[in-house]
């Protein structure tokens, strides 16, 4: 089956961030920055890796055993430095081992072929999108300056898009597969649509930096 050209620009728009935070030229790049580009370019890594997985063996079902719990892994890393407090910094850095554990036990434990699409990935997805959401309410009561300018909003509003739509694709999945083929597809390619606004928001979001620079320089 040929990959739709939604799913193509979905797939390209990924290193939208990437380049984003290459745009800051400050040296040392900030962690937030660094991290970001580590886990956008794991992203379309692993995306790439179910194509040629899949086009070589004819089933990457088991690839996102590993792939998943990888990106939520160095998501909670990345948005450690975003932490308003050091208990919450300190948190969410040792709930990367945690989960990891949690997910070795279950795919250990249980028949992953079953259990990982209907459990373990929408509970990933439910912890990441907490997290985003968490993280965007949290600074944003402890901010003083405007919402709109902080690289930290944009970037956790793009997030809280993502995981969500990934929430709601993998239980819609879940649901209709068996029953109504044509309504998944549709909600993929709607899913796509939206990754691509998200992606958009994040790097916006990744560029206020240089946007700041820039209005600085010019006035």
């Amino acid at each position: 089956m040929a990959i739709p050209l939604i799913a193509k620009v979905q797939f390209a728009c990924q290193a939208l961030p990437i380049v984003a935070a290459l745009t800051v030229r400050d040296r040392p790049r900030p962690v937030l920055y660094q991290r970001a580009i580590i886990w956008f370019c794991v992203l379309m890594l692993t995306d790439e890796s179910a194509v040629v997985v899949g086009t070589l063996t004819g089933n990457n079902l088991w690839l996102g055993y590993l792939t998943l719990p990888l990106e939520v892994g160095l998501f909670l890393w990345m948005l450690s430095v975003l932490q308003p407090t050091e208990y919450l910094r300190t948190a969410y850095s040792l709930s990367v081992p945690v989960i990891g554990l949690v997910v070795i036990a279950l795919l250990v434990l249980t028949d992953p072929a079953k259990t990982f699409d209907r459990y373990v990935a929408p509970g990933l997805a439910l912890v990441t999108l907490s997290a985003s959401l968490e993280t965007l309410v949290l600074r944003s009561l402890e901010s003083r300056a405007p919402l709109t300018q902080q690289d930290w909003f944009w970037l956790c509003l793009g997030l809280s898009l993502f995981w969500l739509s990934f929430v709601s694709i993998t239980i819609f999945h879940q649901a209709f597969i068996g029953t109504h083929v044509d309504w998944v597809v549709t909600a993929l390619i709607a899913r796509a649509w939206v990754d691509i606004v998200a992606y958009s928001l994040m790097a916006w979001g990744l560029l206020q930096p240089w946007l700041r620079a820039r209005s600085f320089g010019s006035s």
